[in-house]
């Protein structure tokens, strides 16, 4: 595992980023490069710029694509099977068969999903662990 170490300000307590957080921080990356890539897209096509327009959505599109064949693998290795293949599929079909502009839409509804559900996670996570700290500590039993 891979940890980078912090100091919390004021409190001499060191803390480390797992790697899942490593995660996080790319799946909101891949997003930004999507949505980018597509904005991108569209202005050289109302530019004018068709075939580059293509290939800047392509671009956008592979990314995406890469990290998911990446955690398919290892959810697969995990003995996991998702849904995840749907998108796969049709964000690599789209690259073959040129259409780039439905990849790229694609890998934005894929990245911002995954970007949802990690907020979603996050949130569930901070709510639990508030309920948790609010519970008794101590119990007085009446005779």
């Amino acid at each position: 595992m891979i940890a980078v170490f912090n100091t919390a300000i004021g409190t001499g307590r060191s803390n480390y980023v797992s790697w899942t957080d490593f995660e996080r921080i790319g799946r909101r990356a891949l997003v930004l490069v999507a949505a980018g890539a597509l904005l991108i897209g569209v202005a050289a096509l109302s530019a004018g710029y068709g075939r580059a327009a293509s290939w800047i959505w392509g671009v956008g599109t592979a990314p995406v694509a890469a990290g998911l064949l990446v955690s398919m693998i290892r959810e697969i290795m995990a003995g996991r099977v998702g849904v995840d293949a749907i998108a796969l599929v049709s964000m690599s079909a789209a690259l073959i068969l040129g259409e780039t502009l439905a990849g790229v839409v694609v890998a934005i509804m894929y990245a911002g999903g995954n970007v949802l559900e990690d907020f979603a996670v996050g949130r569930a996570q901070r709510e639990l662990r508030s309920l948790v700290d609010r519970a008794p500590r101590v119990a007085h039993r009446l005779c």
